[in-house]
């Protein structure tokens, strides 16, 4: 499907950030652009458009229909939001990350599954990393298509044989990047891959880098700690994605 890329500048910033939150929870084919990166939008939400109080659906309705009466765009259980968490090379944080936004998530009232293609997953060898391409499609089209699920967290390490093909799939792909300087440059050269297949496909993702900050206090038990720094960056980070 077609994404529609939606532009909000309203006056009042209070308002703009509750309608924007609103639309990308129930919109998921829908690109945001806040603010004043509106000149690649095919519509954008003005002052005007919300003079008169209305519900999110029918002021969507209008807009989508003013677009050439594009459709498909709402969230539906045929069509459950993918978000990809990868980096150039192991050590960036990519599953604390990816665990992290799924209790944000949660903590959000929104459901998540959380898919690991590491090689081992829990000290078990992963079997869907033993899946030929095929069989990964059908997998993930099953889960695309889960009634009680709004979104598909897929935790992919750069040593997936088919992390191109699974991040293709995502409608946002987030590269994490490691808060050590030596492992920059991998994960700037992953991000440079993705751009480029953006590039080539008829319907890309939207690219996301994270990059948080030193901390090792959060990694003291066996999982991150939501309450520190690293889960405080990736709360930020996903109330910019509209969590």
């Amino acid at each position: 499907m077609n994404k529609l890329k939606l532009g909000i500048a309203l006056s009042d910033k209070l308002h703009e950030e509750a309608l924007a939150k609103q639309i990308a929870k129930n919109y998921r084919l829908v690109e945001m652009f806040v603010g004043e990166n509106q000149e690649k939008t095919d519509y954008c939400i003005t002052d005007k458009d919300v003079e008169n109080p209305m519900p999110v659906s029918e002021l969507m309705e209008r807009i989508i229909l003013e677009c050439g009466g594009k459709s498909g765009f709402h969230a539906g259980a045929n069509n459950n939001l993918f978000t990809g968490f990868t980096a150039g090379c192991g050590g960036c944080g990519v599953t604390s990350a990816a665990k992290l936004y799924l209790r944000v998530l949660e903590m959000s009232g929104r459901s998540g599954v959380l898919v690991s293609f590491n090689a081992y997953d829990n000290g078990k060898r992963n079997s869907l990393t033993d899946l030929n391409l095929e069989e990964l499609a059908d997998f993930l089209g099953e889960l695309a298509g889960r009634e009680d699920v709004d979104e598909i967290i897929l935790d992919v390490p750069c040593g997936f044989k088919y992390r191109k093909e699974v991040l293709n799939m995502c409608e946002r792909q987030i590269v994490v990047y490691s808060w050590q300087d030596s492992r920059k440059a991998y994960s700037d050269a992953a991000l440079a891959e993705l751009k480029l297949i953006s590039e080539l496909v008829p319907e890309p993702g939207s690219i996301y880098e994270f990059k948080p900050l030193k901390d090792e206090e959060s990694f003291m038990g066996k999982e991150p700690d939501l309450l520190g720094q690293l889960g405080c960056e990736v709360r930020e980070f996903a109330e910019k994605l509209g969590v």
